[in-house]
């Protein structure tokens, strides 16, 4: 168990840096573009294809990138990902809300660095060796809250 925590910390770290150099590399500095240059739906779905054409990707021994979806509007941008060492039934609950609670932790503490930051919510969805949908969540632009008492970033409620 502590080993599926551990490797989550790590899954979380490289998964917010492949994803936000990822795009910065697949839009050619996205946050610029979206700012002054076409309309933002189309610079988002733009990274995505960018991004897709580079996946899938191993992150780290545990997680690989499969696929970014931007949905039409541009207010979604979903990460797919496959925890390549996991079958559904030895992941615990506890294990998956560590994973959840680093993610947003790292992409909240990045958000002015990434797609929060251009109201774009982010999706994560996490995929067993196995095939199942084992944890998805989504963090909403301008719903990051730090709280002091545990020194970390969470979603507001």
């Amino acid at each position: 168990m502590g080993d599926i925590i551990k490797a989550f910390g790590k899954i979380t770290i490289y998964t917010a840096i492949i994803v936000t150099s990822s795009l910065s590399e697949a839009g050619n500095n996205i946050a610029s573009q979206i700012l002054f240059g076409p309309s933002h739906k189309q610079l988002v779905a733009k990274a995505a294809a960018e991004l897709n054409k580079q996946l899938p990707k191993m992150i780290d021994r545990e997680t690989r990138l499969d696929s970014v979806v931007a949905r039409a509007d541009g207010g979604l941008f979903t990460n797919n990902y496959t925890l390549v060492n996991f079958n559904a039934n030895s992941i615990s609950a506890a294990a998956l809300i560590s994973l959840e609670n680093a993610v947003v932790n790292t992409t909240c503490s990045e958000q002015d660095s990434n797609l929060l930051k251009k109201n774009v919510a982010l999706e994560f969805r996490y995929r067993s060796a196995d095939g199942y949908l084992v944890k998805a969540f989504t963090i909403p632009p301008k719903s990051c809250i730090y709280d002091l008492q545990t020194n970390r970033y969470e979603i507001a409620k």
